[in-house]
């Protein structure tokens, strides 16, 4: 595991290594945790879906790491989840941090009295009906709270409302916040030939998972994926037609250095090609 100074614990280690690492470090250092994304249609054979779910199994191993994840002394103290803007991703974050239901606070009581759809601010997911070798069947999946105890308690007493944020993520006045979920593209999938790589316009992931901001995409559809698509062959092997080696590289680069600007303890749901060049370049520039 390497280390900078002041920003950020960067590697690949075990994850019971990297978390006695964690409590070890000093308090200004930082912990960036890169998870691949579960099991997806288009890893069984299923590549011609369009930015597909995650199978049942995809769906096991979030409840899986979740489950892990609570076991840990001390709790992880992540203050920022990134996903890439694939549904894969944005699902298995969704499966690993989400709540089977909102927090019962004052602001939560008071949605459920005056609405049909209650603590429809905390809703991080909507629930999915399952189609064969495409969807799998999940129910409703709120945000989980980042405030606890004492401080939660005090802030619930003075929630007065919520109000819709940009890119759908909900900002709760007053009681406790919701852990934030950011969509970034820096950390997508390498782009290839097949059209599982190509996320669906950004509107239609929006209305899906509106507990996730997706403000920092800047284009609506994936115009890359059909520009590269479109390109003629470049670097051979696996992909031949898509991204060159070198510009997947810069992308990683580029990403690595917007999560160093964000300077807290951050778990990113990028892909296994943008962990194998994140550490990559990584490694790099912390050497």
């Amino acid at each position: 595991m390497l280390r900078h100074p002041d920003t950020l614990q960067f590697g690949a280690a075990p994850a019971a290594q990297q978390h006695a690492a964690r409590a070890a470090v000093t308090p200004n250092m930082k912990t960036l945790y890169l998870i691949r994304h579960g099991e997806g249609w288009h890893n069984i054979g299923f590549e011609t879906n369009l930015d597909p779910h995650l199978t049942p199994r995809g769906w096991a191993q979030t409840a899986a790491l979740q489950q892990h994840l609570a076991t840990l002394q001390p709790k992880l103290n992540i203050e920022l989840v990134v996903v890439s803007p694939l549904r894969r991703t944005l699902e298995t974050a969704a499966g690993v941090f989400g709540a089977i239901k909102p927090p019962m606070t004052e602001l939560a009581v008071q949605e459920a009295t005056a609405s049909d759809k209650p603590a429809t601010g905390w809703v991080l997911m909507h629930p999915q009906v399952a189609k064969q070798n495409e969807i799998s069947e999940r129910a409703q999946i709120y945000l989980p709270a980042v405030s606890t105890g004492a401080e939660a308690a005090a802030a619930a007493a003075t929630a007065a409302g919520a109000r819709q944020g940009v890119g759908g993520q909900a900002e709760i006045g007053g009681g406790p916040r919701p852990l934030p979920l950011l969509a970034n593209d820096g950390c997508r999938e390498r782009i290839g030939p097949n059209v599982c790589d190509k996320f669906r316009d950004i509107p239609l992931q929006v209305a899906d998972f509106p507990g996730i901001d997706f403000s920092s995409i800047e284009h609506i559809h994936d115009d890359l994926w059909e520009q590269l698509h479109n390109a003629e062959c470049r670097d051979g092997g696996c992909y031949r037609i898509g991204e060159e080696e070198i510009a997947c590289e810069q992308r990683a680069l580029e990403f690595y250095r917007w999560l160093l600007n964000r300077l807290v303890d951050c778990a990113t749901w990028p892909h296994s090609s943008t962990v194998i060049r994140v550490q990559k370049v990584g490694s790099r520039w912390l050497n």
